[in-house]
């Protein structure tokens, strides 16, 4: 793992001093899961990339199976009916729907776990080494972020009709919004360094300001802005 900028580097963050206080508990484990699914927005590859960098700022976290077994029934209780009676992710109904939850509820504390272990990020770099590096990992992150906002600016987010539009990239990256998930949080903060900022911008200038315009507009006493990046509304 390289850290060509050192304002990347997960032992330089001021954040990261309390990580070595946090114990990997089946409670807390099933709080992990729970935030990245919120976070993920439905996008799994993006809720993996959370799970990729817990293993970065947590390289001897170990999950047994055990863990992972107890972590997911304590998610199955904090999560109750609420996949089944809110149809977050999806317009899908009926029997079709819980079980695509239930998949993913199943699914998802075995990925945790074998990130967490280091098996994915061991397999992915014998395949692709330059893709394992931090850079790469928050700026792949933060497009994935910008591409799920994007999409709710035009079909809207499921149980938020009339309501403001929210965008988890301005919220969580530029605005600094807390989750209940201290290395989470360190992960937004260093999408928010200006050369990861940069780089998203270049890959996606026109979902980037669209996003941006989106949320200014129903947040006037929340704008935001990039520095570089014209928009076409004033802020």
């Amino acid at each position: 793992m390289t850290f060509p900028n050192p304002n990347l580097n997960p032992a330089s963050s001021g954040d990261n001093k309390n990580f070595e206080n946090i114990k990997l508990t089946p409670e807390y484990f099933a709080e992990l899961l729970y935030w990245s699914f919120h976070l993920s927005q439905n996008n799994v590859p993006l809720q993996h990339n959370y799970f990729k960098y817990l293993h970065i700022v947590h390289p001897d976290w170990r999950a047994s199976d055990e863990l992972a077994n107890v972590g997911k029934e304590k998610l199955k209780e904090k999560l109750g009916d609420f996949p089944h009676s809110h149809k977050n992710h999806t317009k899908d109904s009926g029997d079709a729907f819980k079980r695509a939850v239930d998949l993913e509820i199943h699914r998802q504390p075995l990925h945790l776990r074998d990130n967490l272990n280091g098996e994915i990020l061991k397999l992915e770099f014998s395949k692709k080494p330059r893709g394992n590096s931090l850079e790469s990992l928050l700026i792949e992150s933060a497009e994935m972020i910008i591409d799920q906002d994007s999409l709710y600016i035009i079909k809207g987010r499921p149980n938020r009709e009339g309501k403001p539009y929210e965008s988890q990239f301005c919220n969580y990256v530029l605005l600094g919004k807390k989750t209940a998930i201290p290395e989470y949080d360190d992960m937004f903060l260093k999408m928010k360094d200006p050369f990861i900022l940069k780089m998203l911008v270049a890959e996606k200038t026109a979902l980037v300001r669209d996003v941006i315009i989106a949320h200014n507009k129903d947040h006037p006493d929340k704008r935001v802005k990039i520095e570089g990046l014209k928009l076409d509304i004033e802020i």
